[in-house]
């Protein structure tokens, strides 16, 4: 279970809605873990992800308009495989593990205890402040609601999906600042997805663990290798989908008169329908032609998505 003063969730009626084109093009599942892409740099260091995200561009600069060298060390391997490689202007290293990271490993921080080693850290310089990173990983979802988790010291951004431009990607949830985050999500169809989070840290303790929450609210490391944890296997090599430049599909109208309701909607996709909601809801295939009207007695419940 998780104990931490700083714990907090996200509001119950912020649930993003995972679909399935936003499921993984391709995945392979002979890898298990995740990519960890790292910026370290003291000279500057503003708690804002918005920072964060310059620093993974290898755009951030400091106050006279000087663009930082990144100062990871390749060579400082910790929990992952290898040693780090140049990619862009980061370093990229493999973890075929889990996400429990310190900037010291062996540190006791957050829920799972001891703490693995952060790759890259410390950098050249011997500083182990003025971290940026991108955690990328593709997680077996199964189909219904999930709740997952992230203990950061400092901030972190978890989005799904559409991963490859910070943009596209289905927000999670966030935070600038130490916390305990539950993230809940709805997945449609159970399925691999791209899950990108990332993380920073300004000055002080670093560290970040990434878990699932279980029905019954015990927490553990996404990706643990111990099926007795129940654990959700995630790989680290993988191709999320882009997002098409068209409008997604979308419910318009959807009106009742005599006991008839008439749907409308734009964007493609085909409409079902499910007399309840939640994990267990079994939905069907109705129409694709935008339009569609039927005679309902009870309760009915419409979505249109994506094939």
């Amino acid at each position: 279970m998780i104990a931490d003063k700083n714990r907090r969730s996200l509001p119950d009626t912020v649930v993003p809605n995972v679909t399935k084109a936003q499921q993984a093009v391709s995945v392979d599942k002979t890898k298990p873990g995740f990519i960890w892409r790292v910026f370290q740099n003291e000279t500057v260091m503003t708690n804002s992800l918005a920072a964060a995200e310059l620093a993974l561009a290898g755009q951030l600069a400091d106050d006279a308009g000087n663009l930082l060298a990144n100062q990871a060390a390749p060579d400082a391997a910790g929990i992952a495989s290898g040693p780090g490689i140049t990619d862009g202007p980061l370093v990229k290293f493999e973890i075929p593990t889990v996400i429990n990271l310190s900037q010291i490993g062996g540190d006791l921080n957050g829920t799972f205890t001891p703490d693995d080693q952060m790759p890259g850290i410390p950098g050249t310089t011997g500083s182990d402040d003025g971290i940026d990173a991108e955690i990328v990983t593709f997680v077996d979802f199964p189909a219904g609601l999930v709740t997952m988790g992230v203990t950061s010291d400092d901030g972190f951004r978890s989005q799904a999906g559409y991963i490859n431009k910070p943009a596209d990607g289905i927000m999670l949830g966030q935070f600038e600042g130490v916390s305990t985050t539950l993230l809940r999500f709805f997945v449609q169809d159970a399925g691999v997805y791209g899950v990108r989070t990332v993380y920073q840290e300004v000055g002080g303790n670093a560290h970040i663990e990434i878990f699932t929450v279980k029905a019954d609210g015990s927490t553990v490391l996404l990706n643990d290798s111990d099926p007795a944890n129940g654990g959700l296997k995630a790989y680290r090599v993988g191709v999320a989908p882009n997002k098409t430049s068209g409008a997604a599909p979308q419910i318009t109208s959807a009106a009742v008169s005599a006991g008839t309701i008439a749907i409308q909607w734009t964007g493609g996709g085909t409409l079902q329908a499910s007399p309840s909601l939640g994990p267990t809801a079994s939905w069907t295939d109705v129409d694709s032609d935008g339009s569609y009207s039927e005679t309902i007695s009870g309760n009915k419940f419409f979505r249109v998505i994506l094939r």
